[in-house]
């Protein structure tokens, strides 16, 4: 028995199974937060008695997540087939989720890598699982709609009923294997206890040797810094003293200020710019204003549309201020509202992301 969860952006939908009908479920607003899970108890359990209610008997399962819930990138046709896995990694780095899915699909000539949250994808796959259901596939809606927008319906649902085997071959990773990487990084990282007192031993030599350079070193410049004896010659009180006396209309200048600037080129810093707006072209815009003011280091993506209505700037803490300052007033002088903060987890120097225009603008 074979069923169809579709994931949007507020809420989902089962199809298939032994319902007889599609039925959907709306995500509690403080558990989710633009793909960001807030509460993940409060999610789990709202899936789990939405299961349990509707009294669904367990199926073997296929995950669609629609394109409101994943990050997109087009790939250059130019770019050669063994560099696209490095860019596959380059950009899953600069979407802001902790973890990511990530995958390159091809469709013609044209291939477009696609990002996933892995906690949200994963959080809703386990709370299924942990009432029998077994996991088949998670895909995005690109793997059979391309870049049409689609919502849920129920032909889109026996649509994806009817592909069911072949979007298993195109499906994201089905398991998490973090548990994997935690054990392989205990094991790069441990070392035997006897290593581990050699380390500390020298460590502690090597803190001690320091101590004595830095007395030394103090009393060095202490005794330099010693005050010379004040000479007992004699002072001839009738020498003349000459005292330069300013003319009364010569005017003293202040030294002029030093201008401080930063010590980073603008040439080294990493932007990237994904477009939330839902409207082609937004991140070329603020890329073009960018380039004006000389940064060159810039990327553009595709981010979901964005529920808020001001754009987000994301500074990694080693930007100058100058440049925050000044990147800021560009993005500004687009028209756009803006939001900044800071973050040392995005893989960027400066990660902005537009937001979702008004009727009115």
């Amino acid at each position: 028995m074979r069923a169809i969860v579709f994931v949007d952006r507020k809420g989902l939908y089962y199809f298939g199974g032994d319902a007889k009908t599609a039925l959907s479920l709306q995500f509690p607003p403080t558990s989710v937060q633009d793909m960001e899970i807030i509460n993940g108890d409060e999610l789990s359990k709202a899936i789990s008695d939405f299961i349990k209610a509707n009294k669904l008997k367990p199926a073997d399962v296929l995950y669609c997540f629609s394109s409101q819930t994943y990050f997109e990138k087009a790939v250059p046709e130019k770019i050669p087939p063994e560099e696209i896995e490095a860019l596959r990694s380059d950009f899953a780095d600069n979407v802001p989720f902790n973890r990511v899915l990530s995958k390159s699909f091809t469709q013609g000539k044209v291939t477009t890598i696609i990002a996933l949250n892995t906690e949200f994808a994963y959080t809703i796959k386990k709370v299924f699982e942990s009432l029998g259901f077994k996991t088949e596939a998670i895909v995005p809606t690109f793997a059979l709609y391309g870049h049409q927008a689609v919502t849920f319906s129920g032909q889109v649902g026996a649509q994806l009923m009817k592909h069911f085997n072949s979007l298993q071959q195109v499906s994201f990773l089905v398991k998490d294997d973090e548990s994997k990487n935690i054990d392989r990084d205990e094991k790069e990282f441990s070392t035997p206890k006897k290593q581990s007192n050699k380390r500390l031993y020298l460590l502690v030599g090597v803190f001690g040797v320091l101590i004595v350079i830095l007395i030394v070193f103090y009393f060095y410049m202490q005794k330099k810094r010693a005050p010379k004896p004040i000479s007992q010659q004699p002072i001839d009180i009738t020498a003349p003293t000459t005292v330069p006396i300013l003319p009364s209309d010569t005017p003293i200048e202040a030294s002029p200020t030093a201008t401080l600037k930063p010590d980073i080129p603008k040439d080294d810093i990493e932007i990237s710019v994904l477009n939330g707006s839902g409207t082609p072209g937004e991140a070329d815009r603020v890329k073009d204003r960018l380039e004006e003011a000389d940064f060159t280091d810039i990327t553009t993506g595709n981010a979901p549309t964005q529920d808020s209505e001001k754009t987000s700037i994301v500074f990694r803490p080693t930007v100058p201020r100058a440049y925050r300052d000044e990147i800021t007033t560009m993005v500004k002088s687009l028209g756009y509202q803006v939001t900044t903060r800071e973050n040392d987890e995005i893989t960027p120097d400066v990660l902005i992301t537009t937001y979702r225009k008004t009727a009115e603008e």
